[in-house]
Parts: C-alpha cells; sequence; structure tokens
C-alpha cells in the first residue's frame, strides 16, 4: 500500500544568506525566484541577489546581529531580513540564545517582516512526516531518533574555517544539531532534559568535534537520540525513526521510498508514503537538500509579496540554539542539562 506525500514546490534553485530585500508594493504572486547567493570556499560574501519583484543585497548570517533589528524599526513597513542558508546556527554565531530572542522580537516590535531560516522545515519528507503524526498515524511518540551525517574532511582542514571554530559559530553540534533539535521541536514540542557526547575520531587539526550524540527526554515523556558526524565515507543524508504506541515511520533521504509507515510489530512490508521525491545527491537539482532550501527561499519571497507570514516560526529556530547551548553545557560538564520550559 502506498500513501500520499507532500511533495516540495520545484522552482529554481535558491541558496541565500542574510537577504535584505524591499518590496515595491506589487501585487500579485511571485512565480520564480533565481540568482541567489552561494557560499564561497570561505563562507558567504556580500553579493547582488537577482529575485523578481524583489531587489536586495545578501551578506554573511553571522553578520546579522541586534543592530539588524534595531535599524529596521526606521525602515517602512516592507523591510524584511531573511536569515538563511547557515540558517539557526548562523544567526547564533556564537552569541547566546537569549541575544538571538531579542533579535527576533525587536525585529517583530519593528514590524519586520523577519524570518531565520531553517531548511528542515521544508524538506518533503518531514513535512509529510507532520502530517502523519497530526493524523495521528502512529498514536502517541514515544521514541524519536535523528541522525545527521556528512563528509566535511576537507572543510574541516581548512585554515580559519567559520566550522572548524566555536567562536566563528563553529562544531559539529552547533552546525548539524540545530537542525534536528528544530526538527524534533516542530514535529514534537519542547525539550525537557539531555546529556550530550562528544569525541573527534578523526585527526584534523582544529578543535572542534567531529562526532557527538545528544539524547534525553522531551517534554511529553518521549525519549530522543540524536547522532552527528562529519567525518563519514558515506554521502551526506539524514534519517529519522520515529516510534508510536501505534506504529512507526522510518525516514531515510538514501532509501526509495524515503517515508515508510508502519502499523504494529507484524507489519513487515510497511506502507511507501507517495509524494516524497528521491534525490539522494543533496547538493544538487533535485537532491533532497537543494529542493528544500529552493522552497525554503521561494516560500519567504512568496510571504513578502502575498504579506502573510513564512511557514517557519522563527521563535522554534531560536529555541533549537538554546538546545544546542544545553548540549555543549553537558558536553562540558558531563551533566544531564535540565531545560527550563518555553524561551
Amino acid at each position: 500500500m502506498r500513501r500520499e506525500g507532500v511533495q516540495a514546490g520545484h522552482e529554481d534553485r535558491g541558496r541565500a544568506g542574510a537577504v535584505d530585500d524591499r518590496v515595491h508594493g506589487r501585487d500579485g504572486g511571485l512565480d520564480r525566484v533565481h540568482d541567489v547567493v552561494a557560499d564561497g570556499p570561505q563562507g558567504f560574501a556580500p553579493q547582488r541577489v537577482g529575485l523578481d519583484r524583489l531587489h536586495g543585497d545578501a551578506v554573511h548570517p553571522q553578520q546579522l546581529g541586534a543592530e539588524v533589528a534595531d535599524r529596521a524599526g526606521a525602515e517602512d513597513e516592507h523591510a524584511a531580513r531573511f536569515a538563511g542558508e547557515r540558517d539557526a546556527d548562523a544567526v547564533g554565531g556564537g552569541r547566546p540564545a537569549v541575544d538571538q530572542v531579542a533579535i527576533q522580537r525587536r525585529a517583530a516590535e519593528a514590524g519586520v517582516h523577519f524570518m531565520v531560516a531553517e531548511n528542515s522545515r521544508y524538506i518533503a519528507a518531514y513535512q509529510t512526516v507532520h502530517r502523519l503524526l497530526q493524523e495521528g498515524a502512529i498514536g502517541e511518540v514515544i521514541h524519536a531518533r535523528t541522525y545527521l551525517r556528512s563528509n566535511e574532511k576537507a572543510h574541516l582542514s581548512m585554515p580559519g574555517y567559520w566550522r572548524t571554530q566555536y567562536a566563528l559559530g563553529g562544531g559539529l553540534v552547533m552546525d548539524t544539531g540545530a537542525h534536528s533539535f528544530y526538527l524534533l521541536k516542530w514535529l514534537l514540542g519542547e525539550f525537557d532534559e539531555l546529556t550530550g557526547i562528544s569525541k573527534k575520531v578523526f585527526p584534523l587539526d582544529n578543535e572542534i568535534e567531529d562526532t557527538a550524540e545528544v539524547y534525553g527526554r522531551m517534554r511529553s515523556g518521549a525519549h530522543f537520540s540524536c547522532g552527528f558526524t562529519s567525518v563519514s565515507e558515506v554521502p551526506h543524508s539524514e534519517r529519522l525513526e520515529l516510534y508510536g504506541t501505534e506504529g512507526g515511520i522510518l525516514v531515510d533521504q538514501m532509501s526509495e521510498p524515503v517515508v515508510k509507515l508502519f502499523r504494529g510489530q507484524h507489519d513487515y512490508k510497511g506502507e511507501a508514503v507517495d509524494g516524497v521525491p528521491f534525490g539522494p545527491d543533496a547538493w544538487h537539482p533535485g537532491g533532497w537538500h537543494y529542493e528544500s532550501v529552493l522552497t525554503e527561499v521561494t516560500d519567504y519571497v512568496r510571504s513578502l509579496v502575498e504579506r502573510r507570514a513564512p511557514l517557519i516560526d522563527s521563535g522554534d529556530t531560536v529555541y533549537a540554539m538554546r538546545i544546542v547551548e544545553a548540549a555543549y553545557e553537558s558536553i562540558q560538564s558531563g551533566k544531564t542539562v535540565s531545560l527550563p520550559a518555553g524561551l
């Protein structure tokens, strides 16, 4: 049996840094997003962005700070900020979560159309999982597991590369953990407590971890575990496993079908969920990551033109950074960290 999923939008490729755009009062929808900035080997550099019905500049997301929201108050009602491709982790940039909350609140008070990008919200497989959970397809989730793997050996060998320095917002848990923590917050709600461990298993001359695990309890009572590696000799990919009281959901970007729904311990075949494209080559057209960023940028630009909120709740991205901080606190102390409710 096959089930229908949610297919991501398929416009042109967009990969953005922080985009500062001004809408020129044109009505109607937006058909395409194009020529959005790609990052260079040392990170993002300011470049001109071309967008249908829009214009603006792109800057490195880690240049985004409280001054952005402060300055926004002096601009007209169409002012916008988009912090993206290094998304929630880039907005962190070494700043504590409390500062990120201030940025978000100042933008809201100034009436700025502000969004902290997080491509996980726009990955077709996860959109489908969200729908299945809303439908109660597996009952109450009691265990959630994520795994993000990549091979960043070349990047992590580059002198001065931002990911290799904690002070610049680097670190494996910072870089990849924010995605898993955002995903679990969106799907399952807030975290209650966590424990983190990390290792360097490959001898690269930098200060950061290349392998880590963070596990604990969600406020719902569900157990969670998140694993990360940046030195795997397999393609960059993600996996999500959700186990509920009435079934389970398995998501693997390297498998076809990408999403399978199981209903009980004797459901050996499971249900392949249709509508989720198989795109294992993450960084090229048709790839699950590539297409999610495109869909993300398109949603943000359309939200400007259509004068609506984007799909993503930037508060959840800030929350994910609070979990990153708690994970590092646990790694350093060797103790379990309890999380307060809310931000």
